[in-house]
């Protein structure tokens, strides 16, 4: 599966959003509803040199994705946030992008 092949503009379809801590977020509408299937699919799309490139991560001028990077799907009221891990990925609360975030503004400032 091609991530490009599944993306949408359809109201009610699935919310994706790759958010780098260090600045930028992508966002786009899927029309599937698992999350867990698409993490390595759009860890694929949004990195360089993948021959699976989305046109939505060519567009966005953006880095790959890389470890702490996160993927957050919102879908009918319901959240879940992954963040990218050395092999994989883990389920984390959301609000963990928010102190990843904070965190590397600190490192810019000291």
């Amino acid at each position: 599966m091609k991530l490009d092949d599944i993306i949408t503009t359809e109201v009610g379809s699935c919310c994706v959003y790759v958010q780098y801590p260090d600045g930028g977020t992508s966002g786009f509408r899927v029309a599937h509803n698992k999350p867990e299937e698409l993490l390595e699919v759009i860890f694929a799309a949004f990195n360089h040199g993948s021959q699976q490139e989305s046109k939505v991560f060519l567009n966005s001028k953006t880095r790959s994705m890389s470890v702490g990077d996160f993927v957050t799907f919102y879908n009918l009221g319901e959240s879940s946030c992954y963040r990218v891990e050395p092999t994989g990925f883990k389920k984390v609360d959301s609000r963990e992008f928010l102190i990843a975030k904070l965190k590397h503004r600190r490192s810019q400032i000291i």
